[in-house]
């Protein structure tokens, strides 16, 4: 779910304690965008970019220069009550933007054993970003800590670096899954995807802002319990 078009709405309950997560941070959009740079430098540079990558740093780059708030979650939460219409227009945007990506990119694939569903692009990215913080943390006290940019909170910023380096790993779930097309480069189509979800998930975290507070306990999770809502 996104918050409606046109609308400055933002506010959402917290789902959970740690319901923000690398895509809301801005340890997470920091180090994104200069591994992005670096991944770019290392595979011949703008001129060998595929359109979709190109079209992420673009979009990343504008979003950056036009309102500060992009990078920076706590100007972000500070501005909840006066988040310019025009900065969750171009958000919203990106964000139907990455929609259209990935619908028209399992179209594009729909022949078994060559299919990419963004369902198993998603599931894979998840199945390994858990490990992030037990990783970050155990690379941080070995002093094998990657450059942060003196951001607030070093172990996010190694998340965010983790990611990256779980790049093989969704790649070969993706392969596992039957996806795999030489005359793409299966390697970059992928890469080229996961790239476009986690700049669509920072399209989604900005366009709302998750408000803190009570929270469903855990041990109501699945109960069968009437809700009354006056």
């Amino acid at each position: 779910m996104i918050r409606c078009k046109y609308s400055t709405v933002i506010r959402v309950p917290t789902p959970t304690e740690f319901g923000a997560g690398l895509t809301y941070e801005k340890e997470g959009f920091v180090i994104f965008y200069h591994r992005l740079q670096a991944y770019i430098e290392t595979n011949g540079g703008l001129k060998g970019l595929s359109p979709q990558i190109k079209w992420v740093l673009e979009n990343y780059q504008s979003l950056k220069t036009k309102y500060p708030e992009w990078e920076d979650d706590n100007l972000a939460g500070q501005r909840t009550n006066d988040r310019g219409k025009a900065f969750l227009a171009d958000v919203h945007a990106c964000w139907d933007d990455t929609t259209s990506y990935f619908v028209d990119l399992q179209r594009i694939h729909h022949t078994y054993p060559r299919r990419f569903r963004y369902y198993d692009l998603m599931c894979s990215h998840v199945r390994h970003a858990v490990r992030f913080y037990e990783d970050a943390t155990t690379r941080i006290k070995k002093g094998q800590g990657r450059e942060h940019f003196g951001l607030r909170t070093p172990w996010l910023a190694e998340g965010m670096h983790l990611y990256f380096d779980y790049l093989p790993d969704i790649i070969r779930d993706m392969k596992e899954k039957g996806f795999s097309d030489e005359g793409l480069g299966d390697q970059g189509l992928v890469t080229e995807a996961w790239l476009t979800m986690v700049f669509r998930a920072f399209c989604w975290h900005r366009c709302h802002y998750l408000v803190p507070g009570y929270r469903v306990p855990s041990e109501y999770h699945g109960s069968q319990m009437p809700v009354y809502i006056g």
